[in-house]
Parts: C-alpha cells; structure tokens; sequence
C-alpha cells in the first residue's frame, strides 16, 4: 500500500505536468495572437504584457517541467525505498 508522502509526490507530479502542459500551449496562443502586434519581436523587457507573453510563458514551461522531474524522481526513489 502506498503511503501518503506517495501519493502526494504523484498528485503534485500530475499537477505539475497539467501546468507544463499548460503553459506550452500558452507559448502557441501568445505567439500567434502578439505575432502582428508585435512585429515579431518578442522581449522579456518589452513595453507591452502582449510582447512579453511568450518569454513568461516559456519560463514557467521551464519551471513546472523541472517541478515535474523532481516529483517523478522522489515519487520513484520513494517506491523503490519502500519495496526494498
């Protein structure tokens, strides 16, 4: 039977992964919709929320992806301490 530090470490690996997931289709949409607006030009320090969609969008993707990781890692290290 799995205990509670399990299945919190595999809930917060699925909540992690629906937030990259997320936040990668957020990369799409902010990208197409800003396109003309912004010319194409994409900045972190733009003028405009519009312009720097894409570039936050791409370090949450960053930031739940390696959240994601660590849940998978410790939720896997923590099976394979318990069935030993």
């Amino acid at each position: 039977m799995a205990s509670k530090s399990q299945v919190w470490l595999w809930v917060g690996a699925a909540m992690s992964f629906v937030a990259c997931t997320y936040c990668a289709l957020w990369i799409l949409s902010a990208a197409s919709l800003a396109s003309g607006y912004c010319g194409n030009e994409f900045s972190l320090f733009a003028d405009e929320f519009r312009c720097r969609q894409v570039h936050v969008a791409i370090l949450l993707t960053l930031g739940f992806g390696v959240l994601f990781s660590y849940f998978i890692w410790r939720a896997v290290r923590t099976v394979r301490r318990s069935a030993a």
